[in-house]
C-alpha cells in the first residue's frame, strides 16, 4: 500500500513541487501511518485536514508546515489530505 501511494505521490507532486519536498513530505511515511490517515479521510472526508492534523501532530511530526518553491507555507496535513483523497478516488 505505501510503496504504490509513495509512487502515486511523486507522479503527481514531484512535477509541481520538485523532488526534494515530496521526499520530506511523504517519505518519513509508514504503512501504518498511512493506513490511519486513510480510515481518517474516509471516515469524514470534508473534514480530513483537521483530522489529520490532529493526528500528524500526536505522532510526532516535528513540523506540520513545508515551505513550497515560491514560498508559501503550507500545513503538511494539507498535503496528506489532498494526496490521500487521490489515492482514495484513483484519479491519478
Amino acid at each position: 500500500m505505501v510503496q504504490d501511494f509513495l509512487t502515486m505521490c511523486r507522479t503527481i507532486y514531484v512535477p509541481i513541487h520538485g523532488e526534494e519536498l515530496v521526499k520530506r513530505v511523504f517519505y518519513p511515511l509508514t504503512e501504518d501511518k498511512l493506513k490511519n490517515m486513510v480510515k481518517i479521510y474516509r471516515k469524514c472526508p470534508a473534514f480530513s485536514w483537521q483530522n489529520i492534523e490532529s493526528y500528524l501532530k500526536t505522532n510526532n511530526y516535528n513540523s506540520n508546515t513545508v515551505t513550497l518553491r515560491d514560498g508559501t507555507k503550507m500545513a503538511l496535513s494539507t498535503f496528506y489530505s489532498n494526496a490521500i483523497q487521490h489515492y482514495v478516488l484513483k484519479d491519478y
